[in-house]
């Protein structure tokens, strides 16, 4: 099929073209999986070099290998293997308990956080915010009435302030959590720059 002539033109390989830019100049390449299953093999594979070995295959800790190819800096990073399940419902219980457990994980650190930050920024909170009506609406459904109309009742903005801010502060870790959130929607910029001050 075809014409003789314009064959050997169409077999040219374009990999020997050198005046072309990499689209790409760094790659970075998480390899992962059970035991078994050529972790090693395919991470060589990409680096075109013998960086993991069998006796890699073992290693319960991450590896990294880099290497250029093609104009290119490949990192591959190897995650240590598990053992095969012969069946994923055997799976999902594990999974799921690693997520749950992860999730509270990062539940609670959120909440230190926010209220480090609080206990941190107390005084430049109480003089800076502008918010205090949005952010006490928001709070309504975690403090009783009476605290609510004691700050929106406060004879100046200054002392609106103080009285959300000391609110919150004797409410307990779940109050002064949703007190940051708060303050994260609807005082964004000020978080921001108090998080970046020293």
């Amino acid at each position: 099929m075809g014409s003789q002539t314009s064959r050997p033109a169409d077999q040219q390989p374009l990999l020997d073209h050198t005046d072309e830019v990499p689209l790409i100049e760094k790659i970075s390449i998480v390899v992962m999986g059970p035991h078994g299953v050529g972790k090693n093999t395919v991470g060589n594979a990409i680096l075109k070099k013998k960086a993991f070995t069998f006796q890699d295959s073992f290693k319960n800790y991450y590896l990294k290998e880099e290497n250029t190819t093609f104009d290119r800096h490949v990192s591959v990073i190897r995650v240590p293997g598990w053992q095969k399940c012969t069946n994923s419902i055997e799976l999902m219980p594990l999974t799921s308990e690693e997520t749950l457990l992860s999730s509270e994980a990062l539940q609670a650190n959120e909440v230190y956080r926010g209220v480090q930050f609080l206990k941190k920024n107390r005084k430049e909170l109480i003089e800076r915010i502008v918010a205090v009506k949005p952010i006490a609406d928001e709070l309504f459904q975690f403090i009783d009435p009476y605290k609510y109309e004691k700050i929106l009742q406060a004879p100046s903005e200054y002392e609106q302030r103080r009285q959300l801010y000391d609110i919150m502060d004797k409410g307990g870790k779940k109050l002064q959590f949703e007190f940051y959130k708060c303050l994260l929607k609807h005082e964004k910029y000020l978080v921001e720059d108090l998080e970046e001050s020293p």
